[in-house]
C-alpha cells in the first residue's frame, strides 16, 4: 500500500508503511469458541476492520470481547474504547458469563476506556487511537458503538471521511479493528448501518434476534468476509453463565435474515428481519 505522511486529522500514516501490503501475509485471530472461529475459517484476519451488527441486548459486546480477551491470553494487547459503558459495568458482565478480563487489565494486557462524545472530535478520538497503537503497542482496537462514535459530530461525510482513514492507519500499522453498530430495528426491514458505512469492513458479523412458538432466540451470520471463505449459514447463538455458544445451522427456521419466518412446517413465525448493506 502506497502512504505518503499525509495528516489524518491527529494521525499520520507512518512512513514504514510505504509499499507494504497490510494484508499480503493472511493470519487470522482466533476468539477460542471453536463454531465461531470455524465459521470465519480460523478467526478475524489480521489488519483488517470487522463490523459487528445487531439489535440491543444480542450479544454483539460480548462477541467482539471474546476476540479481545483471547488475544489478550496470548500476549497482545487489545483496548475497548466504550461509549455506552464504564470499565467497571463492562468487567461485571464478563465476569457474569465466564469471561475473566480483570486479570488481563491488571496485567496491562487489556484496557476498558470509557468516552463521552459529547465534546469529543473524531481528530481528538484518532490520537488516543495513535497513542495506544504507536506508544503501548496495542494489537487490537474494538469500539463499541459506532452509533456512540457518531455524536461526536453532526457531519456525516466528515465522520465516514476520519473512520475511512483511521480504519486505513490501523491497517498500516498492523492492528486489526472491530466496530460494533446497533441496528436500531427489532422487527421489519434493516439496514446494517444507518450512516451507509459498511462498506469499510473487511468482514461482517450479523447478530439477529427472532422469535419463534413464543420464545425469544438470536442467530448469528457472516455477512461478508473479503479475504477468504465463509460459512454462509445462520447458527444459534446463546450468551449464558458458561460463555458463548454457537450452534448448529438453524435448519427448522427459514428467513431470518429477509424476516419471513417460515418454519419446515410451513407455518410462519414473527422473525427480526431482512437486511441490507445500506
Amino acid at each position: 500500500m502506497l502512504v505518503e505522511l499525509a495528516r489524518l486529522g491527529a494521525l499520520e500514516l507512518s512512513a514504514r508503511g510505504l509499499g507494504e501490503d497490510p494484508r499480503s501475509e493472511r493470519e487470522t485471530i482466533p476468539s477460542g469458541v471453536t463454531e465461531l472461529d470455524r465459521m470465519l475459517g480460523g478467526g478475524l484476519d489480521r489488519s483488517t476492520c470487522t463490523m459487528i451488527g445487531g439489535n440491543s441486548g444480542v450479544g454483539k459486546s460480548f462477541l467482539g470481547l471474546a476476540f479481545l480477551t483471547a488475544a489478550a491470553r496470548r500476549g497482545e494487547r487489545g483496548v475497548l474504547f466504550s461509549f455506552d459503558e464504564w470499565p467497571g459495568e463492562v468487567a461485571y458482565r464478563c465476569e457474569s458469563i465466564g469471561m475473566p478480563i480483570r486479570d488481563l487489565i491488571e496485567q496491562g494486557l487489556c484496557e476498558v476506556r470509557k468516552v463521552n462524545p459529547l465534546g469529543l472530535t473524531p481528530d481528538q478520538f484518532a490520537a488516543w487511537v495513535r497513542n495506544e497503537v504507536e506508544r503501548r503497542g496495542t494489537r487490537l482496537v474494538m469500539l463499541d458503538t459506532f452509533n456512540g462514535y457518531e455524536l461526536c459530530t453532526a457531519d456525516r461525510n466528515h465522520l465516514l471521511s476520519q473512520m475511512q482513514q483511521l480504519i486505513g492507519y490501523l491497517k498500516v500499522q498492523g492492528v486489526t479493528f472491530i466496530l460494533v453498530n446497533e441496528i436500531a430495528q427489532m422487527a421489519g426491514g434493516l439496514t446494517i448501518t444507518e450512516t451507509g458505512m459498511s462498506y469499510l469492513a473487511d468482514t461482517t458479523l450479523l447478530l439477529r434476534s427472532f422469535e419463534t412458538d413464543g420464545a425469544l432466540h438470536k442467530a448469528l451470520g457472516v455477512i461478508r468476509r473479503r479475504l477468504g471463505e465463509h460459512d454462509e449459514t445462520f447458527r444459534e447463538f446463546r450468551v449464558n453463565s458458561n460463555g458463548l455458544f454457537v450452534g448448529e445451522r438453524l435448519r427448522q427456521t427459514q428467513g431470518i435474515l429477509m424476516g419471513e419466518g417460515r418454519h419446515e412446517d410451513g407455518q410462519e413465525r414473527s422473525v427480526a428481519g431482512g437486511a441490507s448493506d445500506g
